[in-house]
C-alpha cells in the first residue's frame, strides 16, 4: 500500500497544497517550525481521523478560516483509492467520504492503516498508562474493525456508570440504578480482553524477535498485559470467563468506586508491562536500552499490522532520526527499504545513508518544493 498524492486546504499553516509523492521514502526537510510535522500530521488525519497531536480538531483549522480539508489518493493491494475529509468550525461538522461515498467514523479506521513513530514515543516505556492503552488500541483497531466498535461502545458504557456513580454519590441516585450499566459494562469489556490478550501475545513475540535482532541476541524484551483489579484474574479466559469475573468485582467494588465517583477497573485501567530478563525496562533499563525497546516496539507494530490485514501500513517518522544513532538508524532502514512506503521529517535531506533512495522535499513557511530524488 502507498499514498500516491496528497491534498490540503487551510491544514495548519497550509493555504493549500496537491502533491505526489514516492511509493518508497520520503522525506520532508527544513528549518524548524515550517510545516514538516504537519504534512504527516494530515497524512495521519486521514488515515486515522484524528490527531496524534490535540484532541481539538479545531486546532488543525488553519487561523482566520473556517473549514480545513484533507485527502489522499492511495493504491491497496492494486486498487485506488480516495480519503477525504473536511471539518468545520461554524457550525461544527465533519464529513469523511471513501471513494466519494460518505462513510462514518467507524467505517474509515484501517482503510489506509498509518504506523507514527515520533520522539513522544520514548514516553512510551516510562510515560502514563494511557499512553500504552491508546497505542494498543489503535495497533489492533487498524487491523480490527470489530475492535474498535466495542472500544466506542465500553468508552461510552464507562462515562455514563461514572455520571450515575457520581449521582449516587451526591444522593441525586439510587445504587440499585448500577445494575442496569454493570451487565452490558462486563459484557464489553469481556470483548476488548480477549482481543487484547490475542493480540498482547503476537505482539510480544514479534517485539522480541525484532529486539533480539537490534541488540545482537543480548537481550529479550516481553510485552506483558497487566489487569487493573484485585483477585486472580482469568488469563487466557473465554469470553464467558471474563464477564463473570467483571461482574464479581463490581460488586465488591461498588462502595469504592460511588466514593470516589469513577469505575476502578476495567480494560481503561489496564496496563501494558515491557520487561528486560532482570525486570521492568522502566526500573532496569538504561536511555539507550528504551530507545532500542521502542524502535523495536515500532517495528513490530508495522509487522503486527501487516500480518492482520495482509499489507504493510504507511510508516510516519517524526524528527526521530535525530533520536537515533547510525546503528539504529541502518537498522530501521534496512526494515523499511523497498517495502513500506515512509514519510520522514528532519532538518536536512541526507540525514540517511548516502546510498538509500529517497525524494526530497523542502518545506519552508507552509510551502512544499521538490528538493531533488534518488541518492541524498
Amino acid at each position: 500500500m502507498h499514498i500516491d498524492r496528497l491534498f490540503v486546504r487551510n491544514f495548519r499553516n497550509y493555504e493549500q497544497g496537491d502533491w505526489h509523492l514516492s511509493p518508497g521514502i520520503n522525506i520532508f526537510y527544513g528549518e524548524n517550525a515550517q510545516g514538516k510535522t504537519n504534512l504527516l500530521e494530515a497524512v495521519y488525519y486521514c488515515g486515522v481521523g484524528h490527531s496524534h497531536r490535540t484532541s481539538q480538531e479545531e486546532d488543525l483549522i488553519r487561523w482566520g478560516e473556517n473549514q480545513l480539508a484533507a485527502a489522499v489518493q492511495f493504491t491497496r493491494q492494486g486498487l485506488q483509492h480516495t480519503l477525504q475529509l473536511k471539518r468545520e468550525r461554524q457550525p461544527r461538522k465533519k464529513e469523511i467520504k471513501l471513494d466519494r461515498q460518505v462513510i462514518r467514523a467507524k467505517e474509515q479506521l484501517g482503510e489506509m492503516p498509518v504506523v507514527l513513530f515520533s520522539p513522544e514515543d520514548l514516553q512510551l516505556i516510562k510515560g502514563e498508562p494511557a499512553l500504552r492503552r491508546r497505542f494498543l488500541d489503535l495497533e489492533i483497531a487498524q487491523s480490527n474493525r470489530r475492535y474498535y466498535q466495542d472500544l466506542v461502545r465500553y468508552q461510552r458504557i464507562v462515562l455514563q456508570r461514572n455520571k450515575l456513580l457520581k449521582a449516587i454519590r451526591e444522593g441525586l441516585a439510587h445504587k440499585n440504578e448500577l445494575e442496569a450499566w454493570d451487565q452490558p459494562f462486563s459484557d464489553s469489556a469481556a470483548n476488548l480482553m480477549v482481543e487484547r490478550e490475542k493480540a498482547v501475545a503476537h505482539f510480544s513475540a514479534l517485539a522480541n524477535e525484532v529486539h533480539q535482532l537490534i541488540a545482537g541476541g543480548r537481550e529479550s524484551l516481553q510485552v506483558a498485559y497487566q489487569v487493573a483489579g484485585e483477585g486472580q484474574a482469568p488469563s487466557g479466559g473465554t469470553k464467558s470467563d471474563w464477564q463473570a469475573w467483571y461482574e464479581r468485582l463490581l460488586q465488591n467494588t461498588r462502595t469504592s468506586d460511588i466514593a470516589r465517583g469513577s469505575t476502578s477497573l476495567g480494560p481503561h485501567r489496564d496496563d501494558l508491562l515491557f520487561l528486560l530478563k532482570e525486570g521492568p525496562f522502566k526500573a532496569f533499563a538504561s536511555q539507550g536500552q528504551q530507545r532500542t525497546a521502542v524502535l523495536s516496539l515500532k517495528i513490530a507494530e508495522v509487522t503486527f499490522v501487516q500480518q492482520a490485514v495482509g499489507f504493510y501500513p504507511i510508516l510516519l517518522l517524526d524528527d526521530v532520526m535525530s533520536e537515533l544513532d547510525q546503528k539504529r538508524r541502518e537498522q530501521l532502514l534496512a526494515f523499511i527499504s523497498g517495502k513500506i512506503q515512509t514519510f520522514i521529517t528532519g532538518t536536512e535531506c541526507s540525514m540517511l545513508h548516502p546510498d538509500s533512495m529517497a525524494a526530497c522535499f523542502m518545506v519552508k513557511n507552509g510551502a512544499l518544493g521538490d528538493g531533488g530524488s534518488g541518492s541524498n
